[in-house]
């Protein structure tokens, strides 16, 4: 009786402690970014992608590419952001 009492007790407090702390963990920051490049005998290119959601709700979105080849350098970027 008394393994079972505190199994109960255990779950208990578990699934109290994931109520409260769930929803602080959703509200913090959150962010991606991945990188790839590439390079052979036509040229090279480097692209850099960030995208972001702060805490007071604002989104951001960030792409940047950067290319060269037998013809010049170029650079191509795009940002955006909302609340």
């Amino acid at each position: 009786m008394t393994a079972a009492l505190t199994r109960v007790f255990a779950v208990s407090l578990a699934v109290l402690t994931f109520t409260f702390v769930a929803p602080a963990a959703a509200m913090a920051q959150a962010s991606f970014e991945t990188k790839s490049s590439k390079a052979d005998r036509n040229g090279a290119s480097l692209t850099v992608l960030r995208s972001s959601v702060a805490a007071d709700g604002t989104v951001s979105f960030y792409e940047v590419t950067y290319r060269a080849g037998r013809s010049g350098a170029t650079v191509t970027s795009v940002k955006s952001a909302a609340r």
